[in-house]
């Protein structure tokens, strides 16, 4: 489980979040947050990241994390998209990856 991102990700909640809607959605927000330090621990702030938004699928980095009482989304200057359905570049993909963008037909 990558520890770090967790944590950032908590305070990120604690501090956004009333305390009413802190206390009634922590246990939600929490499973959201194990699940994606552990299952898609290929995101993070700056790395590149597969994704399908008005379908194009693109491999842009990840800008930031919005954590609220409904979920997890990971913005990559292209829009919003849940962490779960965020895939993995394969190694072919980030070697084309220029670092902005790379739309995948």
């Amino acid at each position: 489980m990558n520890h770090e991102l967790y944590n950032q990700l908590l305070k990120q909640f604690q501090n956004t979040a009333t305390v009413t809607s802190y206390n009634r959605s922590f246990e939600w927000v929490n499973n959201h947050l194990i699940r994606l330090c552990e299952e898609f621990d290929f995101l993070g702030v700056g790395l590149p990241v597969k994704h399908t938004i008005s379908d194009v699928t693109r491999v842009s980095k990840i800008q930031r994390f919005i954590v609220g009482e409904n979920g997890v989304l990971v913005n990559t200057g292209f829009g919003n998209v849940w962490y779960y359905e965020t895939k993995k570049p394969s190694v072919a993909e980030t070697k084309k990856f220029d670092g902005h963008c790379l739309v995948i037909k």
